[in-house]
């Protein structure tokens, strides 16, 4: 569409539908603000009414208005004073994508899905190469399926070892987009190196695998809080403009990799000791989840052991004993240490290899959480084996057992297991 006097009118392809929206105020002097929007349409502004009402001077009174359409955010200027802009073009009238960012003055505001209800669960077990039946992490792959689709700059947070880079991946297998997953290790950046490691050479033809971040890929951030202080305003303008200087390059080219970083250290933390861009913050974790740690999710430590087994190759029986360790277990390497030691229990053995029993108890939460995790973890192995033997049958399964039907059946919905009869 032809541009006339600066403005231009966009209308952007549906990718799905989202029944409400987060209005989020990403950059300005209402940073931190947030504002829902559903059939309704909202008015931003400074005016009092306003639905998301602003204090930065350069807003107008009745500045923007915004509504639902097609799944996306329909945003329209209000004949505000200093405009309305996206990716830097002032408009009158734009489609803006679920996870867009538009500019109102000097307020920035991220257009963000609706976090899901806490108790909403995925029906998947498997996303890229995470696999989990419990439920924080169920609860998390809700979160990534309703994330990955828009174009929002993520924040992953959580344990060394707990799975940052797989939780990336998984986003950047949901997104859609064609393009490769580039990771690069922040603390591994200069200031003289880092232009090459984000956005690659002068050369066009350099390939993602050499340090470029391609604009239909995913660019992983690992260990953001590390990055160094000089190179952070250059991150930060290439994201909040989405075009990139390359070195050699007189002029900028278009950058616009989807961006995903990871923190094991909470990013305030850094900003409160003046190592971290608080503007860099904000434009990173427009959506912040967590990744939590294995002890959280005592249900999956069997399953991923069997798992890291059969990929190298080998069958892993886990006695009694052995599962009440390995679930009593603090595991401070998270899911890292398990296939770790996964590994050394087929190289040398299970009882060198496992954690001791004083190890797991002097990490457990007391005696009585310990042998509950350790109880629970044994159900739910025990029933999916039950099941398996009996291809489903909860009548065989039960008689093999020496319990009711009735019983079978409560267990098998407390830990979300289902029979097929």
């Amino acid at each position: 569409m032809a541009e006339e006097k600066g403005t231009r009118s966009v209308e952007l392809t549906p990718a799905g539908a989202h029944a409400s929206v987060r209005i989020r105020v990403i950059e300005g002097a209402d940073a931190g603000a947030e504002a829902r929007l559903s059939l309704t349409p909202l008015i931003a502004g400074t005016a009092e009414g306003c639905g998301l009402r602003l204090s930065d001077p350069s807003v107008s009174r009745q500045h923007a208005e915004l509504s639902l359409a097609a799944g996306r955010v329909k945003v329209r200027d209000l004949g505000s004073k200093n405009g309305t802009r996206h990716l830097g073009a002032k408009v009158d009238s734009l489609s803006v994508p679920v996870g867009g960012v538009i500019e109102l003055g000097a307020t920035k505001l991220a257009l963000l899905p609706a976090a899901p209800a806490t108790d909403e669960l995925s029906t998947r077990e498997e996303v890229g190469a995470l696999f989990s039946r419990s439920t924080p992490m169920r609860r998390l792959f809700r979160q990534l399926e309703l994330v990955a689709p828009t174009e929002a700059t993520v924040l992953l947070l959580g344990e060394a070892g707990a799975g940052k880079e797989e939780v990336a991946r998984a986003i950047h297998a949901l997104s859609g987009r064609s393009g490769p997953f580039l990771s690069v290790d922040c603390a591994t950046f200069t200031p003289p190196l880092a232009a090459t490691r984000l956005f690659g050479p002068a050369s066009a033809n350099t390939a993602p695998s050499q340090g470029k971040a391609s604009d239909d890929g995913t660019l992983f951030l690992d260990q953001v809080g590390e990055l160094p202080p000089k190179v952070q305003p250059m991150l930060l303008r290439a994201v909040d403009r989405q075009e990139a200087l390359r070195p050699g390059e007189a002029a900028p080219r278009r950058w616009s990799p989807r961006v995903v970083a990871s923190s094991r250290v909470p990013l305030e933390e850094l900003l409160a000791k003046g190592q971290f861009r608080a503007d860099l913050l904000h434009r990173l974790s427009t959506v912040t989840l967590q990744v939590p740690p294995l002890r959280e999710r005592p249900d999956d430590i069997p399953l991923l052991a069997e798992r890291f087994a059969k990929e190298l190759g080998h069958d892993l029986q886990l006695s009694g004993a052995s599962l009440a360790c390995l679930t009593a277990y603090h595991w401070p390497g998270n899911v890292r240490e398990l296939r770790n030691l996964v590994e050394r229990t087929l190289a040398v053995g299970v009882t060198e290899a496992l954690p001791t029993e004083a190890e797991a108890a002097a990490s457990a939460e007391g005696f009585s959480q310990a042998r509950l995790l350790a109880v629970k973890a044994f159900e739910r192995s025990y029933l999916e084996a039950l099941l398996r033997k009996h291809q489903g049958s909860a009548t065989r399964a039960a008689r093999e057992a020496k319990m009711s039907r009735s019983y079978l059946y409560e267990l098998l919905a407390e830990h979300g297991l289902r029979a097929k009869d």
